[in-house]
């Protein structure tokens, strides 16, 4: 059942404005001027495409990157290419409009990529999280506070800087939940509600393959109440960004299997991956690996505590089987079983990163119960450690802007600590 809306007050909208353009000021200040290696493999492929027509990045000057693989002699970027392509548009533009190129003016170049791929559906992310936050809570204030730590203590922004994925994806999935959650309530119900909520399921897995556990409980999530719907408007929508990528990697590559899928491509002379190094060389017990990346200096918890209070609230919802308890399970399964696969299958945090990258898109979904849980305490204790968390994550934040392909502070007081996983005070 839909919460009882609370009247959104001027104010609270007015607060909430401010701090949607102070996102946008911070980002098109601290935007990635030079990238890392990490979105050099995505540009490499712009660079191509734009000036020579091409997914082969032998000639770029981003070949560099060690986030290539190699397919009949040829490089090519090992990121999935819908991104990429997404992001000619306004390199082309730019570079059409302008006669500048990469090389000869990178920060302009970097800024119209960044406008297109992250920054607006950064901006896009926080909004439809206030539009859910209506239906999903009572109080104005829990509204106001939820957004506020989305807006100002999630170091998305940071990652928001400079093309990724895990920024879109987070977006598609937190839209697609949108559409979903007012079908699923009985809020709206139209054709174009399916189309949307179907058209980001299917969209979200293209940017980020662990997100396709989410989309896939978001179809369940339907399934269940509307089965015939599901199947004849949400699924068929679903499918067109699938088929798209799939489209694409063939386009690029030869084959319709991702290249992630397909480890030999990373193993030729020369690469990167035969002679690993540093974070990536890391060989940790699991138990000390799951430690990091849910607490530790990759901590989901680490870098956003206010997470804190909606994993207890999660949990709380799904034991004593409250209302809420449709949605718990769709997110709560989902994030568990990223949580399990990544602990699992990987082995180096993401890399040189600020906190865990591969869980970006699951923090907009958590803070969700972070707001339940806002709208229902009145402990003055409790309060005070959820504004101490809500500081850290400010401080997280903040600091991420200064930009995310590094180690974060949490990773050297790990390390100052003599609990960390690298050395990095040489």
């Amino acid at each position: 059942m839909e919460a009882d809306k609370e009247r959104i007050r001027p104010w609270t909208q007015g607060i909430v404005a401010g701090l949607l353009l102070l996102n946008v000021v911070l980002l098109c200040v601290f935007y990635e001027r030079h990238p890392s290696a990490n979105p050099e493999s995505r540009l490499a492929t712009i660079d191509s495409l734009v000036h020579r027509g091409t997914f082969r990045i032998d000639h770029s000057p981003y070949c560099r990157t060690p986030d290539k693989v190699q397919i009949d002699g040829h490089y090519y970027s090992s990121k999935p290419p819908l991104l990429p392509v997404v992001g000619v548009v306004p390199y082309w533009l730019y570079h059409r409009i302008t006669g500048e190129t990469f090389v000869s003016n990178e920060p302009g170049a970097l800024f119209w990529i960044a406008l297109v791929t992250v920054i607006l559906p950064h901006i896009v992310l926080l909004l439809f999280f206030f539009l859910l936050l209506r239906h999903w809570v009572r109080h104005d204030m829990a509204r106001l506070i939820a957004f506020s730590c989305l807006a100002l203590g999630f170091i998305g922004l940071g990652y928001a800087r400079g093309i990724n994925n895990h920024t879109p994806a987070a977006t598609a999935l937190l839209v697609c939940f949108y559409y979903c959650y007012l079908i699923r309530r009985n809020i709206a119900d139209t054709p174009g509600h399916w189309f949307l909520a179907g058209l980001f399921a299917g969209l979200a897995p293209t940017l980020e393959v662990w997100a396709g556990l989410f989309s896939g409980a978001f179809m369940f999530y339907l399934l269940t109440l509307h089965p015939r719907k599901t199947v004849c408007r949400f699924i068929p929508a679903s499918v067109v960004f699938v088929a798209l990528s799939l489209f694409l990697t063939y386009l690029s590559t030869g084959s319709v299997v991702p290249v992630y899928f397909r480890k030999g491509l990373y193993f030729y002379d020369g690469s990167y991956w035969l002679n690993m190094t540093g974070i990536d060389a890391l060989w940790e017990p699991k138990g000390v690996y799951f430690f990091h990346l849910l607490f530790g200096h990759h901590g989901i918890f680490a870098m956003t505590p206010a997470l804190l209070f909606g994993a207890f609230e999660l949990i709380r919802v799904l034991v004593k089987r409250e209302a809420r308890r449709p949605e718990a399970l769709t997110i709560g399964i989902p994030l568990a079983l990223v949580i399990f696969a990544l602990g699992v299958k990987t082995r180096n945090y993401g890399g040189i990163c600020l906190g865990p990258r591969w869980l970006l898109e699951a923090v907009p979904l958590l803070m969700l119960f972070t707001a339940s849980w806002l709208d229902r305490m009145h402990r003055r204790t409790l309060w005070i450690l959820f504004w101490l968390c809500f500081i850290i994550g400010i401080a997280q934040a903040t600091d991420s802007l200064r930009g995310i392909w590094r180690h974060s502070t949490w990773h050297l007081l790990f390390e100052k600590a003599g609990i960390g996983s690298l050395d990095t005070r040489q």
